[in-house]
């Protein structure tokens, strides 16, 4: 076994990325942010509910994970007890997901369905994979032209900010 680096993009690779995505209309760019400006894994944002989701309090609550197993999908509880946890968000990161919400709520109107239950889906209401999620996040990264990165490493690269900001470690 042979351990990865760690990976974080600069304040400037995060902000040409998010900059590039919000320049193009990137549909899922409130989930882009939320994962830059939280310690929320690609399993957990994939398993996010909008009943987990908290707009007006600014939370989301951690409760279910769902993963890409040789290609099929499963929906889990986190990992232990300590991953089962409330989240706090950023106010920009309220507005972007309110912004989603919307736009969901209005794609499910017009497919004339019933609300879209998960927070990562497509504007068709199906659910994005985890591995799918991975692959459009690799086409934005080229798209917005920033080091290559895995998805996960939006998560270093919180830390990193926090880091810097003065938050511990164990916060």
């Amino acid at each position: 076994y042979q351990p990865r680096d760690i990976e974080a993009w600069s304040e400037h690779e995060l902000a040409d990325f998010l900059g590039t995505a919000i320049a193009r209309g990137d549909y899922l760019f409130p989930i882009w942010y939320l994962m830059a400006s939280t310690p929320l894994r690609r399993g957990e944002v994939a398993g996010l509910r909008w009943s987990d989701v908290d707009l007006v309090e600014g939370l989301v609550h951690v409760r279910s994970t769902r993963v890409d197993v040789r290609g099929d999908v499963f929906e889990e509880s986190p990992k232990s007890a300590r991953s089962r946890r409330t989240v706090p968000l950023d106010g920009e990161a309220v507005v972007a997901l309110a912004r989603l919400r919307n736009s969901q709520e209005a794609a499910a109107r017009a497919l004339k369905c019933s609300p879209f239950e998960l927070v990562l889906t497509e504007l068709t209401g199906d659910p994005i994979k985890p591995e799918a999620f991975s692959r459009r996040f690799a086409a934005a990264s080229r798209r917005a032209n920033v080091k290559p990165i895995r998805l996960h490493s939006l998560r270093h690269t919180y830390a990193s900010r926090a880091l810097h900001a003065g938050v511990s470690i164990h916060v």
